[in-house]
Parts: C-alpha cells; structure tokens; sequence
C-alpha cells in the first residue's frame, strides 16, 4: 500500500500500515501475530502512524488501530454536485427532472446505502478468508480466538500444531528429523520454522519464547529433541490447515 506519503516510511512501519490496510481494527497482539514483528517494535510503530494521522486510535480495549477514512471511499466532485442538486430539489418538493420528491425518500436512500457500506465492512472485519479455509475473528478487539478440534479436542493455532506433530510421531515413530522436516516444511513459518532441534529454537527465541519450549512439550525424533513453534498467526493458518489435511488429519 505504498502512497507518496508513506513510500519514505521504515521498513517496520510500512509493514504495519500494509496489515492494518487488509485486516482493520487490529490490536497491537494482532498485528505482531500476523506480521511475525516483535510486540515492542509494533507498539512503537502504531504509535509513530497513529502521530503522523496515518492511523487512527480506537477507544477499546484494548486498544485498535485502522486506517483514516480513504479518499477513495469519499464522494467524488460530480457525485458531491449530483447530490447537492437533488438535496435543493428536494427542499422545492421536486427532483432533478422537475418530478415530485420527498426529502424523506433521498435520506432513506442514503442512510441504506450507508447501512450497507458499514455492514460490508463488518463482515470483512468478522472474517478473514483464504482459499478454502476461513477464520473466524470476533467482533471486537480484532484478535482471532478462534479453536479447532482436532482428535476430540479444541485448541488455539499454536497448541493445535503442537498436538499434530505430536499425534505424527505417534504414528510414525522411525520418522527422523530431516523426514519430519519434510512433513512440516519451514515454508509454512517462513520466520522461525514449524520444528526445530530444542538448543537452535532455544537461540532463536531469544528475549520470547518462539516455540514450545516445557519439558512436557517437547518431542523425542530419533536421538533428539525438537521444539514445535508457537508462532502459527491467522495469516499463515490456512495453508497449515491444508497441509494437515492432506496428511491426513482431520480438524474442523
């Protein structure tokens, strides 16, 4: 969403901007989970948006951020004068066309048009689809809280990648770690990786847990000890889905 007012903005700012611009009403967790940026650095940088009026400030709480009204979505100069003309007609009691009017029947007919913009918006905001998997977010707050059942039971995003690794070696005990490599590719978490041996995901994690790092947690693959990552955001749950399904799995 590169504009001549943010094409100079930093890298980390942009990136916000151009998430908030397809999933409005996003709180600071939100917009770290979809980015995959770190919680601080998305604090500073709705902060910064919100100073330079790029992005407005909600009064939830928590709180959330979108975008300024578009002046794409405003009326444009023929469509402010079409209007003006009929609303002057409309306080002679006729139309544009000389027929008689009623006030009453052009605030109708603006305020149902308006009714469906906003209604339009709302269900953009509620849902979030790609391909043939949708996630359903909740009508506040902008974060998706979403469970899934998966072998009787419910979970979030991250424990539900957890369970399904697990349940894979479950089944296939011999699987070694290139294997499961394989099976859960790093493509579907570009950042840190679906698994990773327990001493790197420890180095990658750094000041924040990225993984699944509780003894009870972890997983025996051959000689090792590998960590799943918790990092499973709305963005990238749908082809995680779909790659779980073609092993085999069944989640609903």
């Amino acid at each position: 969403m590169k504009t001549a007012e943010t094409q100079k903005l930093p890298e980390t700012q942009q990136k916000v901007l151009d998430f908030i611009h397809k999933f409005s009403d996003s709180n600071v967790d939100y917009i770290a989970d979809g980015t995959q940026l770190n919680k601080l650095l998305v604090f500073k940088a709705v902060k910064v948006l919100a100073d330079k009026k790029l992005l407005v400030k909600s009064e939830n709480n928590p709180v959330t951020y979108k975008l300024p009204i578009d002046d794409a979505k405003k009326p444009n100069t023929s469509e402010l004068k079409s209007i003006k003309t009929e609303a002057k007609a409309d306080e002679k009691g006729t139309n544009v066309s000389g027929k008689k009017s009623s006030k009453t029947e052009t605030t109708a007919k603006v305020e149902k048009e308006i009714g469906a913009a906003h209604k339009t918006e709302s269900k953009k905001k509620e849902t979030i689809s790609k391909g043939n998997d949708e996630v359903a977010l909740p009508k506040t707050g902008g974060r998706d809280t979403s469970k899934l059942k998966f072998n009787g039971e419910l979970y979030g995003k991250g424990k539900l990648v957890l369970a399904v690794v697990k349940k894979y070696m479950e089944d296939n005990p011999k699987t070694t770690f290139a294997k499961l490599k394989e099976v859960f590719p790093d493509t579907l978490q570009p950042r840190y990786g679906m698994i990773e041996e327990v001493n790197k995901a420890k180095k990658i994690s750094a000041d924040r847990d990225r993984y699944f790092l509780k003894p009870e947690d972890l997983i025996k693959v051959g000689d090792k000890k590998i960590a799943v990552t918790n990092q499973i955001g709305a963005n990238n749950l749908p082809p995680v889905l779909k790659q779980f399904r073609a092993l085999g799995f069944t989640i609903k």
